[in-house]
């Protein structure tokens, strides 16, 4: 938490790592025995449209926008 990036004009203001958190607490510390990443799923769609609706999309994009997005809201350089 220390090295969240808000002010970084390529990141999303840390909106993203919260989700991202919260996925993998949910994954690993949560009590249920399945989990949806719809929560993070609707952040991605609220930041980058193209990712919005129920179309198909490639996952290699998806993930580079998510790793991509991740690395500037934890970059350390302001």
């Amino acid at each position: 938490k220390d090295d969240l990036n808000v002010s970084s004009p390529l990141g999303t203001g840390g909106r993203l790592v919260k989700e991202y958190e919260q996925l993998v607490k949910d994954l690993w510390l949560g009590s249920h025995s399945t989990v949806s990443p719809s929560s993070l799923r609707k952040t991605i769609s609220r930041l980058a449209p193209q990712f919005a609706g129920n179309s198909q999309h490639d996952a290699e994009e998806v993930l580079t926008y998510l790793v991509d997005r991740l690395h500037e809201d934890l970059n350390r350089i302001k």
